[in-house]
C-alpha cells in the first residue's frame, strides 16, 4: 500500500521541482535581461 502512495507523490515532487526550477530560470533570464540594459 506504501508504494501505491509513494509513487504519485513521487511524480508529484518531481513535477513540482521541474515546475520550480523552470521558473527560477525564467526569474533569473528575466533578472539578466534587466541587467544587461
Amino acid at each position: 500500500m506504501l508504494a501505491a502512495v509513494a509513487m504519485p507523490v513521487h511524480e508529484f515532487i518531481i513535477e513540482f521541482f521541474m515546475n520550480l526550477i523552470d521558473l527560477i530560470n525564467k526569474f533569473s533570464f528575466y533578472r539578466r535581461g534587466l541587467l544587461g540594459t
